[in-house]
């Protein structure tokens, strides 16, 4: 596309009758940019409200920024402002996205189904791994989900999903509820038995009789 030229670039959007309006500025005068450039800003915010929504940690912030970033403008091209009656997305294509009606919540969980063809093999290898949706790829069908392996840290397209229903940070959040309540449990068990245990010995003191074996007596 860059290699057309300007000229060239010019004549294709002409051809193509897309919705885009081609204007120069001038050099070394970015306040003529403003508007992209609040734009900018805005998907910016959008990002951030994404990830902390999704509960993400400060390093999976910085490793899947652009893929948040990616998913943002793919959900804001199929946004319907006051006073339009198509989408951005609808006035530059001519349709509406494959994937309009099959939406999901960036950072939501999904089991991908692993391949069965070495299933005789290993019986008792696990059948699903714990994937994280990241957007929709494109061209592939409506129900196609860009997931992103928790294990591989790589990109997988795939359909075959279970979904969990909850996002990374709601998983992690009652993992660690879960963790916290079995200590308390374990701690709550020790502190009963230690109860009983002392209220025995003191039982056994108060009779002091000859088998007590809390006493020590001299022969």
């Amino acid at each position: 596309m860059l290699s057309l030229g300007i000229e060239g670039y010019q004549k294709l959007l002409e051809e193509k009758n897309w919705a885009v309006e081609f204007e120069f500025t001038a050099a070394r005068t970015p306040q003529q940019n403003g508007i992209v450039e609040r734009r900018y800003a805005t998907l910016y915010g959008k990002i951030r409200a994404v990830m902390n929504q999704a509960g993400f940690s400060e390093g999976m912030k910085k490793a899947l920024w652009a893929e948040c970033a990616n998913y943002q403008t793919q959900v804001h091209s199929i946004l319907v402002k006051d006073g339009n009656s198509m989408s951005p997305y609808e006035k530059f294509y001519k349709r509406k996205p494959k994937w309009i009606n099959n939406l999901r919540t960036f950072g939501e969980l999904g089991v991908v189904a692993t391949e069965t063809r070495n299933v005789g093999k290993n019986k008792l290898q696990e059948r699903g791994k714990l994937c994280m949706f990241v957007g929709y790829p494109e061209n592939h069908g409506k129900d196609v989900y860009r997931m992103y392996n928790l294990h591989t840290n790589k990109i997988i397209i795939t359909r075959d999903i279970t979904w969990l229903n909850k996002t990374w940070g709601q998983h992690h959040a009652e993992k660690k509820n879960k963790n916290e309540i079995k200590e308390y449990e374990i701690v709550t068990e020790q502190s009963k038995e230690e109860k009983k245990n002392t209220k025995l010995m003191n039982e056994l003191k108060r009779l002091n009789t000859f088998y007590n074996p809390t006493l020590k007596r001299a022969h």
